[in-house]
């Protein structure tokens, strides 16, 4: 998929986040691994395989840039409350997205499969505003456990998700 499809699909993704949350269409879980994981694999191709010199032309920079930003507005933690979608997976996918930024800050620990570990300490910090205590025991099978962006299931996020709301 080019970089200029995958942002077409984030785009419709940002779109419909209102629908997804309050449950007004059904949340397109298809469409929403395949683009993460090719949103993955295009950030990783852009860090990781390409020589530095090639990182300064003008079109790619600013497709990846739209990239990230449509990824980040999708992921905008406002919508984290009141989820009506079925068992939360609208905000599980949010999650898994947050999952994907937060590499972008160190892109030299960007993964070299994709997968994305599900740690207590990032989750808290990144993804929970509560009390720790409050979330601690019901999430204590999730903890340290994988998001497998190729299978592309978001159950154990959906935990998450169901801690959240």
């Amino acid at each position: 998929m080019e970089l200029k499809d995958i942002c077409v699909n984030w785009n419709m993704l940002v779109d419909n986040k209102e629908k997804y949350l309050n449950n007004e269409i059904p949340f397109d879980e298809k469409l929403f691994n395949r683009v993460l994981l090719e949103a993955y694999r295009s950030f990783r191709n852009l860090y990781l395989e390409k020589p530095q010199g090639d990182l300064c032309v003008v079109n790619e920079t600013v497709n990846y840039t739209r990239l990230a930003v449509l990824a980040s507005e999708y992921a905008a933690a406002p919508l984290f409350t009141g989820d009506k979608s079925t068992n939360y997976i609208f905000t599980a996918s949010q999650i898994a997205t947050r999952l994907l930024l937060q590499h972008l800050k160190c892109p030299q620990d960007f993964p070299p499969v994709p997968m994305f570990l599900i740690d207590k300490e990032d989750y808290m910090y990144c993804y929970f505003e509560g009390s720790e205590d409050d979330v601690e025991k019901d999430l204590a099978d999730v903890y340290y456990s994988y998001y497998n962006l190729e299978k592309g299931h978001l159950s154990k996020l959906m935990v998450f998700a169901a801690a959240l709301n």
